[in-house]
């Protein structure tokens, strides 16, 4: 379980990316209690909860929800919205897609909310991913509209 100023520094990070926890959330801003909550509920279903730390000033920038198996599920993938477009987003990725070819994971699946200009389908785009299927999510109690996206993963 991340310490509780982690979780001051995600609730920071959720909160910059407004359009996203609008979209996904239905809410303006998020709070402490909502980070704890999903921390619990990922730990109970098996994923792994990760802070992503800058490597020059050990700031946290971001974070990660996911689980490995033979598709690997990222389930979440969140930046600072200050550090967007700097190439940043896709460096971080790529050591994700590392670790999981390490894992023995043979596809990475995402979900991505599309009816919003902010969308990271472009994002997963250039990552390799390909829409499979439009599908309906539910985020604490919110239904959204989704692609399914997924990689095909092989050794390099």
């Amino acid at each position: 379980m991340l310490e509780d100023i982690d979780t001051k520094r995600i609730v920071e990070i959720y909160n910059s990316n407004e359009a996203f926890i609008s979209q996904h959330l239905g809410k303006a801003k998020i709070y402490e209690e909502l980070i704890v909550c999903e921390l619990k509920e990922m730990e109970k279903i098996s994923f792994d909860s990760c802070k992503i730390v800058d490597k020059f000033s050990g700031e946290i920038v971001g974070l990660c929800d996911f689980k490995t198996n033979k598709t690997a599920y990222l389930s979440l993938f969140m930046l600072d919205s200050k550090i967007r477009g700097k190439g940043i987003g896709k460096e971080i990725y790529g050591i994700l897609e590392q670790y999981f070819i390490e894992n023995k994971c043979e596809k990475i699946r995402i979900d991505v909310v599309y009816n919003y200009p902010q969308n990271v389908v472009k994002f997963g785009e250039k990552c390799g991913f390909k829409i499979v299927e439009k599908i309906e999510m539910v985020w604490s109690g919110k239904k959204s509209l989704a692609y399914m996206m997924i990689k095909a993963l092989c050794e390099k």
